[in-house]
């Protein structure tokens, strides 16, 4: 009994230090297209360099260039919000009015996409869709939302504008270039408090 508390109490103030950590970090984030605020977190993905493939092997795909490739991306939240980075390679040029389609999904346990925080050379939407046929149900409001794009593209969105969103989902980073019949995608599990009930599991296994 007395063992058990100890390793409770151990692995309850290493959680709180993390929590502590994170909340920190969120809080030094700033949503204005720049990716280096969140070179210091716990919450980037790096994805590799040059691996862009066909959304349609069956099909020509065009060559691929810096900005149909992800490099690297980040999802973090707080009880209110989450906040979202997404870079490629390189940015689109504004001044050759390239098209391109950047998305981060939010997936529920069943594999089926509940919203995507969507980046579009035509502007910025968060998608609902149906997670019984997958098919496309709505935009959201995002007048409560900030967006960004300038070196990287980003987002804040209030968590009470996604009340589908389930407890338990991960996220997946998209380039979706489908004029181009390229795509390039990467996936992870959002940071998420460590609860009681796995700590009970956690003693449970080591007794």
């Amino acid at each position: 009994r007395d063992l058990d508390q100890a390793v409770t109490l151990l692995i309850e103030a290493s959680a709180d230090k993390q929590n502590a950590r994170h909340q920190s970090q969120i809080q030094a984030l700033q949503i204005d297209g720049n990716p280096h605020d969140w070179l210091a977190t716990d919450f980037l993905h790096e994805d590799a360099p040059h691996d862009t493939k066909a959304l349609d092997a069956k099909k020509p795909a065009a060559p691929a260039e810096p900005q149909d490739d992800l490099h690297r991306w980040a999802f973090a939240q707080d009880q209110s919000h989450l906040y979202f980075l997404f870079q490629p390679q390189a940015p689109p040029d504004p001044k050759t009015q390239d098209q391109f389609h950047y998305r981060i999904n939010l997936i529920n346990p069943k594999g089926r996409i509940v919203y995507a925080i969507v980046w579009v050379h035509t502007g910025d939407c968060i998608q609902q869709w149906n997670t019984q046929d997958g098919s496309y149900l709505r935009n959201v409001p995002i007048d409560q939302c900030h967006f960004a794009r300038a070196q990287a593209f980003e987002a804040k969105v209030p968590k009470a504008l996604l009340p589908a969103l389930p407890h338990r989902y991960k996220t997946q980073a998209v380039v979706w270039h489908s004029f181009k019949n390229r795509l390039d995608t990467h996936s992870a599990t959002p940071h998420r408090p460590l609860q009681k009930h796995n700590l009970a599991l956690f003693i449970q296994y080591a007794q």
